[in-house]
């Protein structure tokens, strides 16, 4: 349940000029990857990347946006390990613990796979099911998010509405009147705080129950 929400304008006009980074070495996804996988189209709308800084496991992930139905599993020194298949225009990621989320824009469910050393199986997926306000099936935004124990998306059926499903007992539940921009992010499931940024703002909302 979201508690309150707070709007941070960001004028258009005061966005200031940052000078180009320097060059650095960059991942790649290398050609082994690609002969036993079709990642040519990495690098699509809505793609994402995502981070795991975990010692035990410091994984890159990749994922294709639109039109794509893959994601891939790289290490720090840009080795590609493995890749999923089989998604429909995957792109925001979460990771808890070793489970990775893969929200599907305008998909109904979330992927959900285990993170092993250099691996990355398939664990099933969160059904979304039909959406309370408007008794149609939910088709999710490309973002997601986790905050307070539940994973955050919005539901382009419903207008941009943003809801929450708990990833252990499914239900998402929310309210059809709050709207919340596509691109979301927080600190990680004990966060109480989601970010949600849209055109020229950004929205903090308090997720405490």
């Amino acid at each position: 349940m979201i508690v309150a929400a707070l709007g941070l304008s960001v004028p258009a006009s005061g966005l200031a000029a940052t000078p180009s980074p320097p060059a650095v070495p960059h991942l790649t996804i290398p050609s082994p990857l690609l002969a036993s996988t079709p990642l040519a189209g990495f690098g699509l709308y809505r793609g994402q990347m995502l981070v795991d800084s975990d010692p035990e496991s410091p994984y890159v992930f990749v994922s294709e946006g639109n039109g794509g139905s893959h994601v891939a599993m790289l290490d720090f020194d840009g080795t590609a390990l493995v890749g999923a298949s089989g998604l429909t225009n995957p792109s925001g990621m979460v990771i808890d613990g070793s489970t990775l989320y893969v929200a599907q824009c305008d998909g109904s469910a979330i992927k959900r796979y285990t993170i092993g050393p250099g691996q990355l199986t398939a664990a099933g997926q969160i059904s979304l099911g039909i959406d309370p306000g408007t008794g149609q099936a939910f088709a999710s935004g490309c973002g997601l998010a986790e905050s307070n124990g539940r994973l955050w998306f919005t539901n382009r059926t419903g207008g941009g509405s943003l809801y929450s499903i708990d990833p252990a007992a499914g239900g998402p539940d929310g309210t059809s009147n709050l709207w919340a921009g596509d691109l979301l992010a927080s600190s990680g499931s004990a966060s109480s705080s989601l970010f949600s940024a849209y055109v020229y703002s950004l929205y903090r909302f308090d997720t405490t129950a």
